[in-house]
């Protein structure tokens, strides 16, 4: 056969065009974290109908009143980049988003709505609110349906430090589909809802209390709502309007705010699995819709900040071992994320549990900087009082494990571990050539994986009775 070549310097590449009856696209993953001080770079993929005139990143660091532009540069097909500078990325909750002008019209990503963001006019917008327990005299009106089989009560009451709050209350729930509701009566909307975008509540979870489902029911019968996330102490959380998907009955469509008649909170038995069988609380002390510009947000750590090795809520681990069950709970104080990993019982030596998690690619930012990281915390606990330690094992590049084995208590606490105390774990028969001598030790820059495991060998006593682990994040810290 004859082989041909193409003559030099013709393009061989071939670039579909965008699709002429398709609107303005831009596809972009941002980043989950990044250093103060470092110039940030933002990519972006972008289709339009024609070239755009222009694209713009609009960035606006913490506290920051208004937002800076920088304008993204072509640098291939459909693929446009620009750098933050230094000056800007300043520690805390960064928020930015992209504009793209094509055929003298400008639309604003994440959302795709029209316009460049303006924040002084959002910021004049007012809340609308649709429902309020702070004045137990001129409270909304509500219903409350209890748990079958439950005891629990929903009333109106004052709290310690806010003012008062509905409060929502179920001794415990049965199998799925076992729940309690609310459903609180909506004030009717007259006034222009077109810049509003986000439903919000003011509230508050009890101890074992993660969550509780947010539902709109429209005067049409209607129904869209998500879950939202609970902490032990009052927070605002936002519903962006996007993230209410259609609920019940109701398979298609978008929320239509004007429409609200109604807003339903339900908490049972599938929202905390394990824990269904507790007391749990719900308190609200408010509900509003509000103007929000839709923003990709952004953690800007500061230097010297803990460094995390394994975090359950960014990543999906397997779990290796016996029969077992995993879930990604919400630890009740802080509202961070953890990872419960329980069995009924271990068989003799060696049965155990164990995942590995390579560390984030985020990591290598901090690779240069970690001089001085001196510790390893552990954010963890064991639900049975015979679960009482687990093994941590910081693999390095070049498969060096450095290990040890962790305390544990019935309640969440942070177990502080000094790095000169992990050992080279010869328990895994490393074969690892000048490694694990008398002078070498753990090297965090190195670090490439975190290995946990929990078995019979560590409960001797104990290896055939019920063991749950729940693990939270696993960091590095100097202290």
């Amino acid at each position: 056969g004859v082989t041909a070549s193409p003559p030099a310097g013709t393009v061989t590449t071939f670039v579909a065009p965008p699709s002429s009856e398709a609107p303005p696209a831009v596809w972009h993953d941002p980043p989950r974290s990044w250093m103060e001080g470092r110039a940030l770079p933002v990519a972006a993929g972008v289709a339009t109908r024609q070239e755009p005139e222009k694209v713009t990143l609009h960035f606006r660091p913490e506290e920051a009143k208004k937002l800076s532009e920088v304008a993204l540069k072509r640098v291939g097909p459909y693929r446009f980049r620009c750098e933050v500078p230094a000056r800007l990325v300043r520690p805390g909750e960064a928020q930015y988003c992209l504009t793209v002008t094509a055929g003298g019209k400008t639309l604003a990503f994440p959302g795709g709505t029209e316009g460049t963001p303006d924040l002084e006019k959002l910021a004049r917008l007012p809340d609308v609110v649709l429902a309020e327990f702070t004045d137990p005299a001129a409270a909304s009106k509500f219903t409350f349906r209890p748990a079958e089989g439950y005891e629990g009560a929903g009333e109106i009451a004052a709290g310690e430090k806010e003012e008062s709050a509905l409060q929502l209350r179920s001794d415990g729930f049965g199998e799925p589909p076992s729940c309690c509701a609310a459903t609180i009566e909506a004030a009717r909307v007259t006034s222009s809802l077109q810049s509003y975008n986000a439903l919000c509540l003011r509230a508050r979870g009890g101890p074992y209390t993660t969550a509780v489902e947010v539902v709109a029911v429209q005067r049409d019968g209607r129904t869209y709502g998500t879950n939202a996330l609970l902490t032990r102490r009052w927070r605002t959380i936002k519903l962006p309007f996007d993230r209410l998907h259609p609920m019940w009955q109701t398979k298609t469509g978008k929320l239509d705010p004007a429409q609200i008649a109604q807003i339903r909170l339900t908490f049972g038995a599938w929202l905390f699995q394990a824990d269904r069988a507790r007391r749990h609380e719900v308190e609200v002390s408010r509900l509003w819709l509000a103007a929000e510009v839709p923003m990709y947000t952004l953690r800007i750590v500061r230097r010297g900040d803990p460094v995390t090795l394994f975090d359950p809520g960014l990543e999906r681990v397997r779990v290796h071992g016996g029969p077992h069950t995993t879930t990604v709970i919400r630890e009740p104080q802080s509202g961070d994320h953890a990872l419960r990993i329980a069995t009924e019982k271990f068989g003799p030596v060696p049965s155990c549990l164990s995942f590995r998690s390579a560390v984030d690619e985020d990591f290598d930012l901090w690779r240069d900087e970690l001089t001085g990281y001196n510790t390893l915390t552990v954010r963890a606990r064991g639900l049975e009082p015979t679960t009482n330690q687990v093994e941590i094992v910081l693999i390095e590049r070049d498969g060096s494990p450095w290990g040890t084995n962790v305390p544990l208590s019935a309640e969440w606490r942070e177990i502080a571990i000094p790095l000169s105390e992990l050992r080279f774990w010869t328990n895994w028969s490393p074969q690892i050539a000048g490694r694990g001598g008398a002078e070498d030790h753990f090297r965090p820059e190195k670090a490439a994986s975190v290995n946990v495991c929990f078995g019979a060998w560590l409960y001797p006593e104990h290896y055939a009775e019920r063991h749950t682990l729940e693990i939270g994040s696993v960091a590095l810290e100097k202290r």
